[in-house]
C-alpha cells in the first residue's frame, strides 16, 4: 500500500490551502486577453475553484470604511459635522481614479492572490506611440476585464462564490505599498529581542479592594433643604404695552415718626387753599402751595418749598488812606516901617 503524504501550504495568513487559491487566481490571470469564456474553461474553473479550502469558499466580509479620527486642517475638515454610517464610508471610496466603490486586496485571499500575479506581471510603466502607460492602470485594466468575464458568465456566477469586488487604484497602490513595509519590517526586526519587555512581579500582587455595596452614613442630623414653592404656569400672559395689576395697587406710605419740636404739615378735609401746619408754639398756620406743584394722588399737597436766605452782601475792603503831604509854611513878607504920615486917614 502507499502511502500518501499530504502537504498543507499555509499563505500569508498563516491559513492552509494556499497553493489552491494559487491555482484558481493563475488560471483567471491567464483570461487577461481572452474575449470570452469557453465552456471548457468554466468547466475547469468550478474545478478549481471546489478544490478550495472551505474558508475561501465563504462569502466576503467586507471591511468597515471609516475612519476612527477625522483628519484635521486646512481643506480636510468636512462641513458637516454630523457623520452617518454608510453614507461616509461609500463618499471616501469614491475618492481615488478611477472613481469607483473600492475595498482592500486583501480582503479576499483570491483577489490578493491575483493582484500579486498582475503587480509580478507589469512591473514598470510602458511607452507607445509617445504615451506613457502607468504600471497601476495596466494592472487595473487586467483585473477588470478579468472581473467582467466572470461577471457576463452565468453558469461561473451560479455554480461557485467568486467574489471579485471593484478596486481602485488609491486602493491598489496603499495595499501594495503596506506589503512591502511589512516585508521590510520583517526582515529587520528578525533576530531581534523586543526591547522593552512586560515587567512580571515576583510575588502574587495583593487583591483588588472590593467595592461598598452601601455608602457608609455619615455623623450627625441631615440638613433640611426648604424650597420656594413651585410658581411654574402662574404668571400672568400680558400682551405688549400692558401692566399686570399689581403694578397699579395703590399702597399707602405710613408718615415718618418725626421728633418733638419739628413742624409736621397735617391735611385737614375740606382744604382746598392750602395746608394747615402745626406749629411748635401750638399755633395752625396755612401754608399755600406755589401755582406749579401739582399732586398726582390722594393726600395734602406738600408745602410749597421755603426760600433760602440769601447771603449779605460782603463790603469789599476799603484802601488804606494815605495823608495828604503837609504844605510847607510860607513866610509873610515883611512891611516897611511907617512914616510920619503913615496912619493917618486921608479927609
Amino acid at each position: 500500500m502507499s502511502k500518501i503524504f499530504l502537504f498543507k501550504v499555509i499563505g500569508p495568513d498563516d491559513i492552509a490551502g494556499w497553493d489552491k487559491v494559487q491555482d484558481l487566481a493563475g488560471f483567471l490571470v491567464g483570461l487577461r486577453e481572452a474575449p470570452y469564456l469557453t465552456d471548457l474553461q468554466v468547466t475547469e474553473a468550478i474545478q478549481l475553484w471546489t478544490a478550495l479550502p472551505d474558508v475561501d469558499k465563504q462569502r466576503v466580509n467586507y471591511q468597515p470604511r471609516h475612519q476612527p479620527q477625522l483628519t484635521h486642517g486646512r481643506f480636510k475638515a468636512p462641513k458637516r459635522s454630523g457623520v452617518t454610517p454608510g453614507v461616509e464610508s461609500v463618499k471616501r471610496c469614491l475618492i481615488g481614479h478611477p472613481g469607483g466603490p473600492a475595498q482592500w486586496p486583501s480582503t479576499s485571499r483570491l483577489v490578493e492572490a491575483i493582484c500579486m500575479k498582475l503587480c509580478a506581471l507589469h512591473k514598470s510603466p510602458t511607452k507607445k506611440a509617445g504615451v506613457s502607460t502607468p504600471r497601476w492602470s495596466k494592472i487595473l485594466s487586467d483585473y477588470h476585464h478579468i472581473r467582467e468575464l466572470v461577471l457576463n458568465n452565468q453558469r461561473l456566477m451560479d455554480e461557485t462564490m467568486i467574489q471579485l469586488f471593484e478596486l481602485n487604484q488609491r486602493t491598489l497602490i496603499q495595499w501594495f505599498q503596506r506589503q512591502q513595509k511589512n516585508q521590510e519590517l520583517s526582515v529587520l526586526v528578525q533576530g531581534l529581542t523586543p526591547s522593552d519587555p512586560i515587567d512580571v512581579a515576583d510575588v502574587q500582587l495583593p487583591l483588588p479592594r472590593e467595592k461598598l455595596d452601601d455608602v457608609p452614613s455619615t455623623s450627625g442630623p441631615k440638613h433640611q433643604f426648604i424650597l420656594p414653592p413651585n410658581r411654574e404656569g402662574q404668571a400672568p400672559i400680558l400682551r405688549p404695552g400692558r401692566r399686570p395689576a399689581a403694578a397699579k395697587r395703590e399702597c399707602p406710605i405710613a408718615p415718618v415718626p418725626t421728633a418733638a419740636g419739628v413742624v409736621q404739615p397735617i391735611s385737614a378735609p375740606g382744604s382746598l387753599l392750602g395746608t394747615l401746619v402745626l406749629n411748635p408754639d401750638m399755633t395752625v398756620s396755612i401754608v399755600i402751595p406755589s401755582a406749579g406743584a401739582l399732586t398726582s394722588g390722594p393726600g395734602p399737597a406738600p408745602p410749597a418749598p421755603v426760600p433760602a436766605p440769601v447771603p449779605a452782601p460782603v463790603p469789599a475792603p476799603v484802601p488804606a488812606q494815605v495823608p495828604a503831604p503837609v504844605p510847607a509854611p510860607v513866610p509873610a513878607p515883611e512891611q516897611a516901617p511907617a512914616g510920619p504920615g503913615d496912619g493917618k486917614r486921608s479927609p
